[in-house]
């Protein structure tokens, strides 16, 4: 089995034109006796990870109960957010360290 490569003509060298014919797009060139180098390296490759796992199931429409639980959670959240008062906040104190010391 021969192999054979395309060569751009651009880029072949212009020592002395020996014809003026027009030139093609691609030139299939012999190439059966340049050594081929091997395609793989020496060293085997370790084998690909395994692929991840499925995504979980999904959960079942028993989900109504748990958000039934939590509707006191969410009333008192609510209520302290509406309650909330900037006086009853009390002013913090800071201790500016920021300045360099002589």
């Amino acid at each position: 089995m021969q192999r054979s490569i395309s060569v751009d003509p651009l880029q072949l060298s212009i020592e002395k034109p020996t014809s003026r014919r027009p030139l093609t797009p691609t030139l299939s060139v012999d190439i059966s006796n340049v050594p081929q180098t091997p395609s793989t390296p020496t060293a085997a490759l370790p084998p690909p990870p395994p692929p991840p796992p499925p995504p979980p199931p999904p959960i079942a429409s028993s989900s109504s109960a748990p958000l039934a639980a939590s509707d006191g959670d969410r009333a008192q959240l609510l209520s302290s957010i509406t309650d909330f008062s900037l006086a009853k906040l009390k002013k913090a104190k800071t201790n500016d360290r920021s300045a360099p010391k002589i």
